[in-house]
């Protein structure tokens, strides 16, 4: 009974999964509209509008991305040996994050000193000091979670067999929900004040080494709580089965928090406080696509095995559309639609001829790197 409760319950994590990469378009394309801020690029008009809705999606986007990971890998590693199960997942995850390394950040560093005017200050006679010109900040972009999401799986298998299962106090959804999200806000206080207080490191990977280090911690605890929940069955249950009245006032909170985040952003308090709001947001979406989405059709099915590489590829596309958009005189709705639609179609569009073309759809994420 309990395999055909996980196997039910499948559906409704692939829909959370694939909203949650999708949502990395309206996400991503809302920050080119930023006033303050030099995104990779800028389509020069600005919306406060955008701006909260940005501030919305990415409270819960990727903690929620990492505990429905962290829920799958369970699953499988009660089917397959831990293994065998790395060995899937660096193969899977290994080529996207070369790919985008090596090609994708470069191209959309690229884009960016195009319309800055900056191209000047790379030079074919001098390509290394160029390729690390296109690699600044974090070195990878948008891929940081697929690195991290290999640190997390390896150390899942790696501990596998000694791993205890968690039990937490019977509070209650409601209670449960809270405890954890004030512990998640608390864990993320400790590691942002380490990572400020620590020394600055002189080796030249220093800036992709922290950010890996620093993003990866800062997923653990919603990694760790899906890995708790597909081993519970009781703790599955209270967090993705609350009421739609929770789920209104979650939500609600949740956008005032996004209204009032500019005010707010910077400081450890403000990271702490979106930490805590994560797990609510996480656990409201998650209902809903119990609710509403616990089923398997064709248009998810598609979605959710295309929406990996719509993920990968968004980013660099939306990027180039804000430099090729930029000198439109459009109202900010129309333009922000427009490039939001532009980037599915396009990324649908690689997706789809890629995933047959066998070492594209390999570093897309498209297609598996062994068969069988």
């Amino acid at each position: 009974m309990a395999s055909e409760s996980k196997a039910t319950r499948l559906h409704y994590l692939d829909s959370a999964r694939m909203i949650l990469m999708l949502l990395g378009i309206p996400y991503h394309a809302a920050l080119l509209f930023q006033q303050h801020v030099q995104w990779y690029s800028t389509v020069g008009v600005s919306s406060e509008t955008l701006m909260a809705v940005a501030a919305f999606i990415h409270i819960f986007r990727m903690p929620a991305f990492f505990l429905v990971a962290g829920y799958l890998a369970a699953i499988v590693l009660d089917r397959y040996s831990p293994w065998r199960w790395l060995q899937r997942r660096w193969m899977m995850l290994l080529p996207p994050l070369l790919f985008g390394t090596l090609l994708l950040h470069p191209v959309q560093q690229l884009a960016g000193l195009m319309q800055r005017q900056e191209v000047g200050a790379l030079a074919i006679s001098r390509p290394l000091q160029s390729f690390q010109e296109l690699t600044a900040g974090s070195g990878i972009g948008h891929m940081w979670f697929l690195l991290s999401l290999l640190a997390l799986c390896t150390t899942t298998a790696l501990l596998w067999g000694r791993l205890p299962r968690l039990r937490l106090p019977s509070l209650g959804g409601l209670g449960i929900i809270l405890s954890v999200a004030a512990g998640t806000a608390l864990f993320s206080g400790v590691v942002l004040a380490l990572q400020q207080r620590a020394p600055a490191m002189t080796f030249p990977l220093h800036t992709t080494f922290g950010h890996a280090v620093e993003n990866t911690l800062i997923a653990l605890p919603s990694f760790a709580l899906g890995l708790a929940m597909a081993r519970d069955e009781g703790l599955a249950s209270a967090l993705t089965d609350i009421r739609l009245s929770l789920i209104g006032a979650i939500v609600a909170a949740g956008l005032i928090f996004a209204v009032f985040t500019p005010f707010l952003s910077g400081h450890i308090g403000y990271r702490m406080l979106s930490a805590g709001f994560a797990l609510p947001m996480t656990m409201a979406l998650l209902s809903i696509c119990r609710r509403c989405l616990d089923r398997r059709s064709p248009y998810t099915a598609w979605f959710s095995k295309a929406s990996f590489t719509i993920y990968l590829l968004h980013h660099p596309v939306i990027v180039v559309l804000g430099v090729v958009t930029a000198s439109l005189t459009l109202p900010w709705l129309v333009h922000y639609v427009m490039i939001v639609l532009v980037t599915i179609l396009a990324t649908c569009g690689i997706y789809m001829v890629g995933r047959n073309i066998p070492y594209l759809g390999v570093a897309l994420g498209a297609a598996p790197a062994r068969r069988g």
